[in-house]
């Protein structure tokens, strides 16, 4: 591990937060934080919103379940890992990702209990209005100085 692992981010929204957590836990030792922004592991979607938003990508929900896509398959490794990333979920309260955000949050805070994993819950839908704000809480988290009405 060198010292830019440190200094490497990874962020997404929504499937971005997907894939940041997927970046995080299959490579844990590339990232010294991520945050992800009202994303869930997919298998945690409502099995209709699966069926109409992923099933192109993931093949069959029961594939899905089976391969390393389902998140909840690569907790063991993850914990394994030497290092581990710092992770931060921001989600909105009113978000129709949020049950499934905030039961991957607990699965994650379950089995890695030697993992920095943290969450904010606060009120905001899917959407840029909830992300705006988010944005610029997760540039802190990584260390930046955000001002205040500042453009980023």
């Amino acid at each position: 591990i060198t010292e830019d692992v440190n200094r490497t981010f990874v962020m997404g929204e929504s499937m971005g937060g997907y894939g940041t957590l997927k970046c995080a836990l299959t490579h844990p030792e590339r990232y010294g934080k991520a945050v992800c922004l009202s994303g869930s592991n997919v298998i945690d979607l409502p099995f209709d919103s699966f069926n109409k938003l992923f099933a192109g990508n993931f093949g069959t929900y029961e594939k899905l379940k089976q391969s390393n896509d389902n998140l909840a398959n690569v907790i063991p490794s993850f914990n394994k890992a030497v290092h581990k990333p710092d992770i931060m979920f921001y989600c909105g309260t009113e978000d129709f990702v949020y049950p499934g955000c905030k039961a991957f949050y607990e699965q994650l805070k379950e089995n890695c209990p030697d993992a920095n994993i943290e969450a904010e819950w606060w009120h905001g839908q899917h959407n840029f209005f909830f992300w705006n704000e988010a944005i610029p809480k997760a540039l802190r988290y990584f260390g930046f100085e955000v001002r205040q009405n500042s453009v980023i």
